[in-house]
């Protein structure tokens, strides 16, 4: 068995670090190979690139700085639980995340990357350094296994931008709304800072092998074609089945969700296919998407329809007799 974790956190966010500590001690519990990758989150998305004073930013976020210090107290007493001594007394700005997170990319690339982001992590809270100037963040990928050179060069570019949107999109996907969050073999979710207990739990779920195959039938309006095959094959095999339609005035439009949701993805004509590249590019990369080519001549449940559904199926997918 083989665990494939994604996290996706921010490296401002004391309780991504907790969640970090809680997710290696869960994974030295159990005997599996464990892949794990790490994705961006921006809490502050609107963040100016060169930060703002923590206090401002804490007292115009919590209505007072008293407030932010009993705040903060609360994640020390649970940082240290964990074995992390968090300075926030050191911390003087809140930091833009967006080329923190563009380093962490980059440390994918070459084999680092937790390496990277706990360094980041630690810089932060532990050492009080401000992981939005480009200077300290050289330093902690250099000292952490990274290339100066090919860091500085990726800095000064707009190399690793594209993820940050790309992330987003995952995110989206998987409903987030809050930091860390972990998506176990592409099948299990887990929001929030969890006890390590809860990890381990979660990796004696059944893994993507025995989840149900999500089939997504795409048309031009989700009235006919596409909800036939969800009617007719949903439940069957095991098959998780949706449908959705292209047009505006679709039954059910056809959105990213939908796109990141399914295994497979059934498209009646090609014209379709083309609008699901048109609007949906890149999130259809690495998705298996089939043209029927069926015509729209066809009422719901038409039994002809039936058949040729079940005809064209056929090869791609295990159909009912």
């Amino acid at each position: 068995m083989k665990l494939l974790i994604d996290v996706i956190s921010d490296v401002n966010c004391p309780w991504c670090y907790i969640g970090k500590r809680r997710l290696e001690q869960a994974i030295a519990a159990v005997d599996v190979q464990v892949s794990v990758t790490w994705h961006p989150f921006q809490l502050n998305p609107t963040m100016p690139k060169e930060g703002i004073s923590r206090r401002e930013y804490r007292t115009r976020k919590f209505g007072s700085w008293e407030r932010s210090i009993e705040l903060d107290a609360k994640v020390i007493a649970v940082g240290e639980a964990e074995g992390i001594d968090f300075a926030f007394d050191k911390i003087e700005r809140t930091p833009n995340t967006v080329d923190a997170h563009r380093v962490i990319w980059l440390a994918d690339q070459h084999g680092c990357q937790d390496t990277v982001v706990e360094s980041l992590f630690r810089a932060y809270f532990i050492e009080g350094k401000d992981i939005g100037n480009q200077q300290t963040l050289i330093d902690v990928a250099t000292e952490s296994g990274l290339d100066q050179q090919s860091t500085e060069t990726m800095l000064n570019s707009e190399a690793g931008m594209d993820v940050i949107e790309k992330a987003g999109e995952l995110s989206q996907r998987n409903g987030v709304t809050g930091v860390p969050f972990f998506i176990i073999n592409n099948a299990i979710t887990l929001s929030g800072a969890q006890a390590p207990e809860t990890f381990i739990d979660a990796f004696k779920l059944p893994d993507t092998d025995s989840r149900p195959t999500k089939l997504l039938f795409v048309c031009s309006k989700n009235k006919w074609r596409s909800l036939t095959a969800e009617r007719m094959l949903n439940g069957v095999n095991g098959y998780d089945v949706r449908s959705a339609g292209t047009e505006k005035d679709a039954r059910i439009k056809v959105t990213a969700g939908h796109i990141g949701w399914a295994d497979m993805i059934f498209v009646m004509e090609k014209k379709h296919r083309r609008r699901l590249d048109e609007k949906f590019g890149d999130s259809l990369a690495g998705k298996e998407v089939v043209c029927l080519n069926i015509p729209d001549d066809y009422k719901l449940m038409d039994p002809e329809l039936i058949d040729l559904l079940l005809e064209k199926l056929s090869p791609h997918i295990e159909v009912p007799d």
